[in-house]
This record gives C-alpha cells, sequence and structure tokens, in this order.
C-alpha cells in the first residue's frame, strides 16, 4: 500500500547582520484619479503627498526611486490611480500606482498588478491579488503580499515583511527586521543588514 503525507514545519530563524523587514502596502480611500487624456498636460500630473506631481521634477525623481517607474511612464502603462496622504488608502480593482504620504498610513491595494511606496511614517501595506510589488520605505513598516507572486520590501526601520500565497521575493534591506515570513509557495529572500528574524515554512511529502 503507498501512502502520501504531506508535513508542513515552521522554522524561525535569527540572524545578525544579515536579512532584513517588512513594510506594508495597500490601495487608497479619498484617492484621487488621473487617467491618461490626449494632451500632454493630462500625463504630466499625478497626485503624491499632498500635491501635484509634475513628471521629470525632483519629486518624480524621489518616487522614481521607491517603485522603479516615473509618473508619465506610469499613466502610459496604464496604471490609472495614484494617491496620496489620507490616512487611508484604498486601490481599485486594477492597476495601481500607489504613493503614500510622509505621515504613517494604511494602504489596501486590491486586485491588478499593482506598484506601491509606503513613503515616510509606519505605514500597513496589504496587497490583494495579482503581481505585486510594493516598499515601505522610511519608518518601521508592515508589507503584506497577496495570492499572486509579490515582491516585498523593507527598508529602514524594523519592518514586517508577510509573503502570504504565491512564489514570493522579500528584501528587507537595513534595519533590524521583526519578520521576515514567506507564507505558503516557493518563496526567496534577502534580509540585508541588521539583526533579523526570519520564518520560512517547509512542505515535506513522503510516500510510504
Amino acid at each position: 500500500m503507498s501512502r502520501t503525507m504531506t508535513l508542513s514545519l515552521a522554522r524561525a530563524a535569527t540572524r545578525t547582520g544579515a536579512q532584513a523587514g517588512a513594510d506594508g502596502a495597500r490601495g487608497t480611500t479619498g484617492r484621487r484619479r488621473l487617467r491618461r487624456g490626449a494632451g500632454a498636460a493630462a500625463a504630466a500630473l499625478l497626485l503624491t503627498g499632498g500635491g501635484l506631481l509634475a513628471a521629470g521634477g525632483p519629486a518624480d525623481a524621489a518616487v522614481t526611486t521607491c517603485v522603479g517607474m516615473t509618473a508619465a511612464q506610469a499613466l502610459a502603462a496604464g496604471y490609472s490611480t495614484v494617491v496620496g496622504n489620507p490616512a487611508v488608502l484604498n486601490g481599485t480593482g486594477g492597476k495601481n500606482w500607489i504613493v503614500g504620504g510622509a505621515a504613517a498610513q494604511t494602504i489596501n491595494a486590491s486586485g491588478g498588478d499593482d506598484l506601491v511606496c509606503g513613503g515616510g511614517g509606519a505605514d500597513t501595506i496589504n496587497l490583494g491579488d495579482g503581481a505585486d510589488w510594493a516598499r515601505g520605505d522610511a519608518g518601521n513598516d508592515i508589507v503584506k503580499g497577496g495570492t499572486g507572486n509579490d515582491a516585498l520590501w523593507g527598508d529602514d526601520g524594523a519592518d514586517r515583511l508577510q509573503g502570504e500565497a504565491g512564489n514570493d521575493l522579500l528584501f528587507g534591506v537595513a534595519g533590524n527586521d521583526a519578520t521576515m515570513s514567506g507564507g505558503s509557495g516557493v518563496d526567496a529572500g534577502d534580509g540585508g543588514a541588521g539583526a533579523d528574524t526570519c520564518t520560512a515554512t517547509v512542505e515535506l511529502q513522503i510516500s510510504c
């Protein structure tokens, strides 16, 4: 007789000078949408951090460092939502380009393939379905993946990165991070500088 048994083993490890933490990313309540219009002006302005952001300007360069895309590039690629300073930011079901402000925020990205930058403050970022990219940026952040294959980045501060379902990539960057947890799926991560705690779930299939 042949039987197959699946065991889940949770393992936590603390490493000094290695892996780092997690920040959180979700969408926006009180969001404003900018759809790409026919004119250049419509494609050149995005709302972020309480003001209008001109594509190619100094603030745009700072955002590019976090999300890897300029304002104009985001609009051209079909990202329909950009958010600023509300305490809670909620994304839509489509592709969201979300940039938080300087204060602590909760960002809920919802469905779609999203790009999220938490900004300053201790942020919580919640990702939904889709292949998402999120960075907590400055502050002690919590970044939670969704059901898709996500890339989660911490930054300065004691962060918590939680991959959840999907095949995720977790990068703690600097700081002594509280937790880097891959969740289910085939995950990979790098804590970066600082004393970090990493938790992994290992599944074994045994035939007997």
